[in-house]
């Protein structure tokens, strides 16, 4: 039977009424929604654990990849099973060798990107020998760094393999193709306002990254508004055509996050001259989360996915 990505929708007004009777109640509730997709994961590697030995885990831009990666991780060691994570972005190239889109621009959403051939080598050495020296890239000076990560891992031991381009063909060493279990995360859902699309998952990515980017990547909103049609682009073209062959999809959207970021985005828009070009952009993000109650960031979990967007409070 062929797996399908299955797309939900909120209301806004339904979900507003639910923090002002139940207070923070729906945090929980979110959580554990996205925690249970987590446990289908650990449940699936458990019933067959002789054949899976790598999990693929995939995604677009921003959709949380690095957090559900190391809570896969530790639920999987909770259950008795060693589980390392390795992450694609620690193979790019540099700004010196990444191609370029057509219009001039570094092209970061090209599997090309990636340094594949010492991926493989990385990944051969690690499953022959069972250690290995793998890359660290550094994003703030755009350059690998100097320093190497040793992995060493045990028999039984389970590798997760995270990374824009992870259910690829091109990544993975054909002779353990069939050892993989493919899992595709992203934000998979939509908020509505009197059957009225008012947010679109993709619109809710952009918004995480905007913060993300400003906060550990020393990134201005411009240039992040200035990159996403790019990087929406290379979805298409590098990422969609595969994801229809994951095993397991995982919507990493928390059905509260809008009211988290509220007040971020108001923070940056203040930042932003009203003359610069992608001032109506952010200004439209902005009126979007109007629609939404502001809460505290200090609601949000110490380990939810959402801290891989805000940090720490």
């Amino acid at each position: 039977m062929k797996n399908i990505h299955v797309y939900r929708s909120i209301d806004i007004d339904e979900i507003n009424n639910l923090f002002k009777n139940i207070s923070y109640k729906i945090v929980d509730i979110a959580e554990q929604r996205y925690n249970d997709e987590l446990k289908n994961v650990v449940n699936l590697v458990m019933n067959n654990f002789s054949k899976y030995k790598i999990i693929l885990l995939a995604g677009p831009s921003a959709s949380g990849k690095t957090t559900t990666a190391k809570l896969l991780q530790n639920a999987l060691r909770a259950s008795g099973i060693g589980a390392w994570v390795i992450s694609l972005d620690d193979f790019f190239w540099g700004k010196d060798c990444i191609p370029k889109n057509g219009m001039g621009q570094l092209d970061y959403e090209s599997i090309n990107s990636l340094d594949l051939d010492l991926v493989h080598k990385c990944l051969e050495e690690l499953i022959l020998t069972s250690s290995s020296e793998f890359p660290i890239f550094d994003f703030i000076k755009d350059t690998r760094s100097e320093f190497k990560r040793l992995i060493k891992i045990s028999d039984g031991d389970i590798l997760i393999l995270e990374g824009l381009h992870a259910l690829n063909p091109e990544l993975m060493l054909p002779s353990y193709i069939d050892k993989c279990l493919k899992v595709y995360v992203s934000v998979s859902t939509s908020y509505v306002k009197e059957e009225k699309t008012i947010m679109k998952p993709s619109e809710l990515r952009l918004i995480r990254r905007i913060i993300r980017d400003n906060k550990f990547r020393n990134t201005s909103p411009y240039e992040t508004l200035k990159i996403w049609p790019f990087v929406c682009e290379g979805e298409q073209k590098y990422i969609d055509p595969f994801k229809e062959s994951a095993k397991i999809f995982i919507d990493s959207c928390l059905s509260y996050e809008p009211f988290i970021f509220n007040k971020y985005i108001v923070e940056l828009l203040n930042m932003i001259d009203k003359s610069d070009l992608r001032y109506e952009e952010i200004l439209n993000i902005s009126h979007k989360l109007t629609y939404f109650k502001n809460i505290d960031s200090s609601a949000v979990p110490i380990n939810s996915i959402l801290r891989e967007f805000i940090g720490l409070a």
